[in-house]
Parts: C-alpha cells; sequence; structure tokens
C-alpha cells in the first residue's frame, strides 16, 4: 500500500498491545498524517473485495448469457471462416487458370509472375485470416467464466480469516493500493472496474451478502 500523499510505502508498527498502519514519511514530511487500526484496515480490504462480489443466483444468470453470446459468436465465426475459404479456393482455381493461360502461351512470362504473385498474396492474407477467427473463435468464454467464479468466491475471500488469501486476491481484483486520510483505495482492473462500480451500493457486513 502507498501513501497517497507522498508515494511512500505504508508501514505497520505496534503501540500499546495494537498494530497500526501509517506512512514511512521516507521522502520527508507528508501530509497524511493520519495512523489507522489494523482492524480497521482489515475491514476496509474485505470492503473492497467484497464490491466485486455477485451471488449464485446472478452468477447463474450470467453464465446463460455467456453462453448465449458464444453459440451466437460461434455460429458468425463459423460462418464467416466458410466464405473466406471460398475465396481461398477462388485464388487457387484462378491460379490453375492462370497457368493454362502460361502454358497456351496467352500470357507473356511478366504478366503471369505479375498476376500469379499477386493471387499468391491474396490467398496468404485470406489463410492468415482463416487462422486468426479460429484462433479467437470462443477463445474469450473460459477467462469469462473464470471472471464470473472469482466474483463469486469474492464473498468467502471477504469472509474467511486468511490474510494471505485476501492479498492474493487483491493482486488478481486491482493494482495501485493507496492510503488516504486513514482510507484504502482500490484501482480495479478491467473488467472487475465494472462490477465494483455496479456493485458499489452493497453494504458490507460479514455475516451476509448485502
Amino acid at each position: 500500500i502507498i501513501c497517497s500523499s507522498c508515494g511512500c510505502s505504508i508501514t505497520a508498527e505496534k503501540q500499546k498491545g495494537h498494530v497500526y498502519y501509517r506512512c514511512t514519511k521516507k521522502k520527508g514530511p507528508c501530509q497524511n498524517k493520519k495512523f489507522l487500526r489494523e482492524e480497521a484496515l482489515r475491514d476496509q480490504v474485505d470492503k473492497a473485495i467484497f464490491k466485486v462480489h455477485i451471488d449464485d443466483e446472478t452468477r447463474g444468470k450470467m453464465v446463460d448469457r455467456l453462453d448465449e453470446l458464444w453459440q451466437e459468436d460461434s455460429k458468425a465465426s463459423v460462418s464467416l471462416s466458410d466464405q473466406i475459404r471460398d475465396k481461398v479456393k477462388e485464388c487457387d482455381v484462378k491460379i490453375e487458370r492462370l497457368i493454362d493461360l502460361y502454358i497456351n502461351r496467352e500470357l507473356s512470362q511478366e504478366e503471369y509472375t505479375k498476376k500469379k504473385a499477386k493471387l499468391l498474396n491474396d490467398k496468404k492474407d485470406f489463410e492468415a485470416q482463416l487462422g486468426q477467427i479460429e484462433k479467437q473463435s470462443g477463445g474469450w468464454l473460459e477467462p469469462a467464466i473464470e471472471l464470473v467464479n472469482n466474483c463469486v468466491e469474492a464473498g468467502s475471500v471477504a469472509r474467511r480469516e486468511i490474510l494471505t488469501e485476501k492479498k492474493d486476491f487483491l493482486k488478481i481484483l486491482g493494482s495501485n493500493l493507496t492510503l488516504k486520510d486513514a482510507t484504502l483505495y482500490v484501482t480495479y482492473r478491467k473488467p472487475y472496474d465494472l462490477i465494483a462500480k455496479s456493485q458499489g451500493s452493497k453494504n458490507w457486513r460479514r455475516g451476509g451478502d448485502s
């Protein structure tokens, strides 16, 4: 965690039996003079994680919708792939005709070489497009479902008292953790930022989802 005022690291120190977090002030005087007790920081970490939490019912709806989109995307990809394959075949036919014209001496060496090079380049471009479509087709579904599952898991992570788990989960959700006036701020990664924004009005409590 970084101090929002001076950019120095936040450190922990023990006073009167309690752990407090404050700016190290390694760069000199800092305007961020407030201390934050460990319990309060943990609660803010839990709130930050819980902001992306979705319940099982919402998960079901999201997965169903993702599957529908994947089906539509797959159909569109198949249709586009068929169109490009037809263009590849068309290039092959034109190259064969070109060879026949050259054999029959209806084309000069220069004309033949120039037209064949263009057809081969066109075919190569179409094959590259085909490969890209096949590579990308449906490839987004698995990471999208993984994201949804992470959001479901966020509720459990927020409630469990496993600090290393919370730390690792925050690394997935976002970066640029800063402390300002004893308040923790998290910059959520995309698309977790959209979920956090839509879920931001939810009230965190350890015993329930809302």
